[in-house]
């Protein structure tokens, strides 16, 4: 897939928005929206790899349900004993770095690891229950400053 450049602006969010409003007007099930939602935030952030998770608190995991990216992850759950940061979501973004970034990495099992990875809650009635995950083994493409404030508002 070829990237579109990394603009990124609040139209550009708000045609996102739109787009994904209708996806869930016609949407047959959440499945439907999930693959709506992180084909949109590819497209807005102009990563390579977007995710969303569901975290599962009983069995303390994360879970990619929905992946949008250049290569697949090979594993789907990942243990939040290993990214302590997908479980403590109490600011609007985190950037995943050092040994977590590395967890992620590994637990992914990707040919080309990401050099930069970004975790946006995703709440509803004040409960973070998924996360949006914008990563890239490029770092110039990393989502910081303005871009990750935009990118925390697109999540909320």
């Amino acid at each position: 897939m070829t990237l579109p450049p990394t603009t990124g602006s609040a139209a550009d969010a708000m045609h996102a928005v739109s787009r994904l409003l209708t996806a869930a007007l016609d949407a047959p099930n959440a499945s439907v929206v999930e693959r709506a939602l992180v084909r949109e935030a590819r497209m807005l952030f102009g990563v390579s790899t977007v995710m969303l998770l569901t975290i599962e608190p009983r069995e303390h995991l994360a879970r990619v349900v929905a992946v949008d990216a250049d290569e697949t992850p090979c594993a789907v759950r990942a243990s939040l004993d290993d990214i302590p940061a997908l479980e403590r979501q109490h600011r609007p973004y985190t950037e995943l770095r050092g040994r977590q970034l590395a967890a992620l990495n590994r637990l992914l099992a990707l040919r080309t690891p990401f050099g930069f990875a970004l975790a946006l809650p995703l709440r509803s009635r004040d409960v973070t229950d998924h996360l949006l995950i914008l990563a890239d083994s490029d770092l110039s493409r990393a989502v910081r400053g303005e871009r990750a404030e935009l990118a925390a508002a697109f999540a909320a």
